[in-house]
């Protein structure tokens, strides 16, 4: 195949259409709407660490392929982590920073990274792809390139090529069906079915509702409380926020039907919200906040009320983010993750190699123990 390859320095140079005529069925956070919200409110710039420089893939004169691209200046908001690796080129005098990274800046959400039109032509275009990133690493000076939470379907595609595999774990939840939430509870174990029954209460008992709302129906003051809420989470670790008030006014306005914003209110003083994105067959829980601390408020707001959305909307999946092994005993089934990375220096390839290698092993063993720890009756999974 003759495929020919473009850059973009900001997403608006193509248009909207085009990019999504090749993501349309890939996550929300591939697709234009997000991922242009994140470069026109600022989030995502040369000045925040986070330089755009997508691929475009060609054939024939005609779009095939898209890979989103970043020159990366730190290592914050990938959450596959390493800081190891770059204290290594430091301690070595040499430089780690810039490196490319394909994925979704601040989102860590399995899905495709490279995507084409054609699925047939995928590895010829992954080739080509891994081709052209090693020659803008030698051009620019590049240490390395990092593609994050690719499919499990994929995987055999990403193996052919000369790229480090590195696994991780994440906790979603799966519905095969249920038909309420006491369905679901029914096929938990007696005294896991209990806690999550007495911490449902609780927030009964102290008085806290909340409501569901559509982005397209939120006002300017339902986005000040809820960013007031997302900040709170930083603050608390003494940190900036990654994302700015614009970027989520954005994105209700591009996806007013796909975002939701979760509020918890107790004497009609907002307390807590959590946003959530939603495709035809997955929920996403993304970000949480309190202003508050209220006993059972955080599983409240982001897994029970998320697990019944899923089943009210007859959603087959639900990602309430990364981490968290407090999920497992909520019925959130340990999954592996998967990322691909190229180094371009001889010298730490293969010491980088090993230490993948050794850290997946002890990521299996981790993946299996917390198989064990699921709240399901025996027989069920």
């Amino acid at each position: 195949m003759n495929y020919t390859v473009t850059y973009l320095s900001a997403l608006s140079q193509i248009e909207a259409k085009a990019w999504d005529s090749i993501t349309k069925d890939a996550t929300p956070f591939m697709q234009y709407a997000f991922l242009n919200a994140l470069e026109t409110s600022g989030c995502v710039q040369l000045s925040t660490g986070w330089q755009p420089h997508h691929m475009l893939i060609q054939h024939d004169n005609q779009l095939v392929a898209v890979l989103p691209l970043y020159i990366k200046y730190h290592s914050y908001g990938e959450y596959v982590f390493d800081h190891q690796w770059a204290q290594a080129y430091q301690h070595y005098n040499m430089r780690y920073y810039p490196k490319l990274l394909s994925s979704t800046p601040f989102t860590p959400v399995t899905g495709p990274r490279l995507v084409c039109t054609q699925p047939a032509l995928f590895d010829s275009l992954l080739e080509f792809a891994l081709q052209q990133i090693q020659l803008l690493c030698d051009t620019h000076g590049l240490s390395s390139w990092h593609c994050l939470f690719t499919p499990a379907a994929q995987t055999k595609s990403w193996q052919s090529v000369p790229l480090l595999k590195r696994t991780g774990v994440q906790f979603h939840w799966h519905n095969p069906g249920y038909e309420s939430f006491d369905d679901y509870l029914a096929k938990l174990q007696s005294k896991k079915r209990k806690t999550i029954k007495r911490e449902r209460r609780r927030i009964q008992e102290q008085g806290i509702q909340h409501y569901w709302t559509q982005a397209g129906d939120m006002t300017n003051t339902d986005w000040l409380h809820f960013y007031q809420c997302y900040c709170a989470t930083y603050v608390k670790r003494d940190q900036t926020p990654y994302l700015n008030l614009d970027f989520f006014q954005k994105i209700a306005v591009a996806k007013p039907h796909n975002v939701l914003c979760l509020m918890a209110k107790q004497e009609d003083r907002l307390i807590a919200s959590s946003l959530f994105f939603v495709s035809d067959t997955t929920l996403y829980g993304r970000y949480w906040g309190c202003l508050e601390e209220k006993d059972a408020l955080h599983f409240e707001t982001c897994y029970y009320q998320g697990i019944e959305y899923a089943i009210r909307h007859s959603l087959a999946h639900f990602d309430a983010g990364a981490q968290g092994e407090h999920k497992i005993s909520r019925g959130f089934e340990p999954i592996e993750t998967l990322s691909w990375h190229w180094i371009n220096s001889p010298e730490f390839r293969e010491p980088i190699r090993q230490y993948v290698t050794q850290e997946s092993e002890l990521v299996t063993a981790y993946h299996e123990e917390c198989k064990t720890l699921l709240p399901f009756k025996q027989g069920f999974i």
